[in-house]
């Protein structure tokens, strides 16, 4: 199989509206109908690159039900001290799946300007904005995930030979008796530090996103089904953190669009 080169781009979660003094940053786009759920944050990572203050981490579902969860972060300084964004004391942003079923994961990304911040941000507590419940769906598992270094003669001299990207295989597995309609898929960039410094989601159906990786069959995906998944990532495109003490572990993720 044949694979595209993946452009590594996440949407910054930044809007030009801000909030009052208790309502959060970006509430908008939190549901009415939401409700607090149980839920558990794993491999929060934030950091400052290119004038933006980034935040990345892992979304453990902890309830009982299948749900779509949003989350709320609040910028803390290097004392510990809040910092407001817009105005506010906290941003709202969304994980990647739209339903994560009980004990299940999936990953967020978010990202401002420090312009948008009153003061100098150092990290991030998240936690649970709301949830909406979800009906059962299939469950989708990503199987036998590998990576093979991509070496380059170095441009300084052609005798090094240098890393330049990683491509990382994988197979796409639907081991329930339900069809998969929308399937996607979660990549996760880990550290030789061991920290989660970049986290994307991949449509199939998107004909660009198409263009970047590839897949052994395209469409819904039958009970039983299994595929083959393909995508690179170069380290061009990917956090200076990465860059520099490179990629130690990869992680995938998947779930059904709803």
């Amino acid at each position: 199989m044949l694979f595209s080169a993946l452009l590594l781009v996440s949407i910054a979660q930044s809007c030009a509206n801000g909030g009052a003094d208790n309502t959060p940053f970006n509430a908008q786009i939190l549901p009415a109908a939401s409700k607090i759920t149980d839920v558990r944050i794993t491999d929060l990572n934030c950091w400052v690159e290119k004038d933006q203050f980034c935040v990345c981490g892992i979304c453990v579902n902890e309830s009982p039900n299948w749900q779509k969860i949003w989350l709320q972060g609040s910028p803390i300084n290097a004392m510990g001290e809040s910092v407001r964004i817009h105005g506010s004391n906290a941003a709202i942003f969304p994980t990647f799946s739209s339903a994560i079923a009980p004990s299940g994961r999936t990953s967020f990304l978010a990202f401002w300007p420090l312009s948008d911040f009153e003061g100098q941000p150092d990290s991030c507590h998240v936690t649970v904005a709301g949830a909406t419940q979800m009906s059962a769906g299939p469950v989708l598992l990503v199987d036998q995930i590998s990576a093979v270094k991509m070496l380059v003669p170095s441009k300084q001299d052609s005798s090094i030979q240098e890393e330049v990207a990683l491509q990382i295989n994988a197979v796409l597995n639907n081991p329930l008796s339900m069809q998969a309609q929308h399937p996607r898929l979660e990549l996760l960039l880990f550290g030789k530090d061991n920290r989660l410094w970049f986290t994307t989601m991949l449509n199939p159906e998107d004909p660009q996103t198409r263009q970047m990786m590839g897949l052994e069959r395209e469409g819904p995906m039958q009970a039983g089904e299994k595929r083959g998944v393909g995508v690179y990532a170069f380290y061009e495109r990917l956090p200076k953190a990465l860059q520099e003490t490179r990629i130690g572990r990869v992680e995938m993720l998947a779930f059904e669009e709803r």
